[in-house]
């Protein structure tokens, strides 16, 4: 069990807390198990006690180690006060809960829920160096949800790193530990190590006067991953900032390039995006991080933690119901904290003592209360409930294993006088002395427990391999998804993700195939039709070069374009016969009265833009009751897309209203070549004036 030279020690009470065994400890302060015993509950009380300024004296109080260090010790007392009564009023589930704050000893004690579970980097020196992307995932989603929350309330934690991630046994990951009382003294101190963790802080936490926010977080989660994938920590930032200062390579080490066999590419680029050197190169926020995480194509899976319950027996009995150690401190050991005046025994004693809690079919008091020493098989012949039964089994067979362990590895010195085991088989003999119905039920229970594992192991191969034929049968990509997405132990993913990337692409080939002979089919060869066809074969092009069909798909583009210019060709030869057709007829002389139609007035036009002219213009009547006078008529008029004319519009006329009539209903008939800007039909509005003469 953990001890610490400026623990409080086991069974201090705290107001209605009763502190148990030390939890955790660092440079700001110590972690305590606790019970509340107004509840009879369990949480955990952290204690602010920096080892750098302060120290507990004889009567538990903590006080500054100088009048130097006095005002740095005020200041991180405040902000670790604020920083409690923030997260008292910040409530999400992969936030650390903090319940009450309580000031006394000289300093201030947070008050937290506890969970039985294990930091993550607890967890990775039990369990494995790294972890697969499907566990990353489902660690590190969860926490950038935490963080997204966080930082909408303008919080930072600034201590990301493996050892404040807790994993719980039950309801996932959680940030613990936040970073303000470190920033914050470390702002007070001279060493650099009490302000920055060094490979996950970034280079603007290593001054009092960087700019930090949401883009810090961030670097330091995307170093936890980091951590995740390859076992260490990046290169430090410190160290990143003296090469790229004097112009050198950047010692940071890509993770697309050292993960790209193990981890999916957007996996890592993610990683990369988040250990970026420079604040603006990162992402800013949290939800595009967790976005862009989210498009790995491996599916979360949650750590599932193997402990039990019976891993923290405190959950069942209290914090003192199990054998524990008081502080070696050397300072008296308070008594009488229990009802029934039970004392703390002396220091280098164990004791199993236990709070009065509520009799019931699964209460352990019979055997935890007035004695030290009882024997299990005496309380187990009372007859207590099967439930008791099997906890004190397990335990007994939990302490029988340790002290085997302790015993093959440091071997107690022999007394000449005494028999004591010399094997391995003789210790186990002598601590397992239970009856031989207990032995047989254990060895039957671990028989049973590594047949079902067997068994469960089998079934998640066989599965894998049933899902792999079906996709290789398929050949489709959806079968091949399933299969990533579903595999446990997934023997096949690199073959199975080759298909993937052939399948995907094939796909695109055939979409860019049909697109393109849509395009040739509706005479949307080149710009500035968009999109075109050749845009699309180029495209084509870069998608699939070794196509063998890419070959006719450009000679049947080059025989449209042909044919098309063919087409304009006749089109305009067409055009210009009809205008000499009307400057022919129009040349003829007419007796009687007569209508002359100037041509038409608009802008100055450009190289590429062909101006509309009459094709048909049928000369406007003389009106009978003109009597021989003579006039003009400005119209103003649209030529539509095929030649006809709509809106005519009188614009001025002398004499005034004597041929409007006669001018507009001419126009009504008259038939133009279309106006055309770069080969593309558009409408043109024109002006044109009509002279009347009797």
């Amino acid at each position: 069990m953990s001890t610490h030279a400026n623990a409080l020690p086991v069974g201090y009470k705290l107001d209605e807390y009763l502190i148990g065994r030390l939890l955790g400890h660092g440079g700001f302060g110590l972690t305590y198990l606790a019970q509340d015993t107004n509840l009879n509950a369990l949480v955990a009380i952290k204690e602010f006690l920096p080892q750098e300024f302060a120290l507990r004296n004889a009567n538990s109080e903590v006080i500054a180690k100088s009048e130097f260090d006095a005002e740095s010790y005020r200041w991180g007392l405040d902000r670790f006060k604020e920083e409690a009564r923030a997260l008292a009023r910040f409530k999400h589930p992969n936030i650390v809960r903090v319940s009450r704050l309580i000031e006394s000893n000289g300093t201030a004690y947070m008050v937290m829920d506890f969970e039985p579970g294990m930091t993550l980097s607890q967890y990775l020196k039990r369990y494995g160096a790294t972890l697969d992307e499907d566990l990353v995932l489902g660690m590190f989603l969860p926490v950038l949800d935490g963080l997204e929350a966080l930082h909408r309330l303008l919080l930072v934690h600034r201590d990301i790193k493996p050892s404040n991630i807790y994993v719980r046994a039950y309801g996932g990951p959680m940030l613990i530990d936040f970073g303000a009382v470190r920033q914050a003294i470390g702002a007070q101190s001279r060493n650099l190590t009490s302000l920055v963790t060094p490979g996950y802080a970034p280079i603007e936490q290593y001054t009092t006067d960087g700019r930090q926010g949401a883009w810090s977080d961030l670097y330091a989660t995307g170093a936890t991953i980091y951590y995740c994938m390859f076992g260490h920590a990046p290169a430090d930032a410190a160290r990143r900032s003296a090469a790229l200062s004097d112009a050198g390579d950047d010692p940071y080490t890509n993770a697309v390039t050292r993960g790209q066999d193990r981890y999916s590419k957007p996996l890592l680029e993610c990683v990369d995006w988040a250990l970026q050197f420079r604040m603006r190169d990162r992402p800013q926020n949290a939800h595009e991080f967790r976005e862009r995480l989210q498009s790995s194509p491996i599916r979360p899976r949650p750590i599932e933690l193997p402990e039990s319950l019976n891993e923290v027996p405190e959950l069942q009995h209290g914090v003192l119901s199990a054998p524990t150690q008081p502080a070696l401190t050397g300072r008296p050991q308070p008594t009488a904290l229990l009802s029934g005046g039970v004392s703390l025994p002396v220091p280098g004693e164990a004791t199993v003592v236990s709070l009065p809690v509520a009799r019931g079919p699964d209460s352990l008091n019979p055997f935890i209360e007035g004695t030290r020493n009882e024997d299990a098989t005496e309380v187990l012949r009372r007859g207590p409930s099967l439930g008791t039964r099997l906890r004190v089994l397990f335990q007994r067979l939990r302490g029988t294993v340790s002290k085997a362990l302790a015993a093959v590895e440091a071997p107690p010195a022999r007394d000449p006088n005494t028999q004591s085991p010399n094997t391995l088989t003789s210790r186990l003999t002598q601590h397992l002395r239970e009856p031989r119905s207990v032995r047989i039920l254990v060895t039957l229970i671990v028989v049973l427990a590594l047949t079902a594992t067997i068994l469960a192991y089998n079934r998640r191969t066989s599965t894998d391999k049933q899902l792999y034929d079906a996709a290789v049968a398929a050949d489709t990509l959806a079968a091949y998804q399933h299969y990533l997405q579903s595999c446990r132990t997934c023997a096949q993913r690199s073959t199975a993700e080759a298909a993937v990337t052939r399948l995907q692409k094939t796909a695109l080939v055939a979409d860019l195939q049909d697109h393109f002979k849509g395009l040739l089919d509706h005479g949307q060869l080149k710009a500035p039709a968009d999109p075109n066809a050749g845009s699309v074969l180029h495209a084509l092009e870069v998608a699939a070069p070794d196509d063998p069909n890419i070959a006719g798909d450009r000679s049947s583009l080059e025989a449209a374009l042909e044919a098309e210019e063919q087409r304009v060709a006749a089109r305009k030869a067409e055009q210009q016969a009809a205008e000499r057709r009307v400057a022919k007829a129009s040349q003829r002389p007419k007796p009687g009265k007569t209508a002359h139609v100037a041509p038409p007035q608009t802008a100055v036009a450009s190289a590429d833009e062909q101006m509309p002219k009459p094709v048909f213009a049928l000369q406007p009547k003389y009106p009978s009751d003109a009597k021989g006078v003579s006039g003009w008529v400005d119209v103003e008029f649209n030529v539509n897309v095929d030649g006809s004319t709509s809106s005519a519009e009188v614009v001025g006329s002398q004499p005034k209203g004597v041929f409007d009539d006669a001018a507009l209903h001419a126009i009504h008939s008259w038939v133009f070549s279309p106006y055309t800007q770069n080969g593309v039909r558009a409408r043109k509005r024109i002006r044109m004036r009509i002279q009347f003469k009797p």
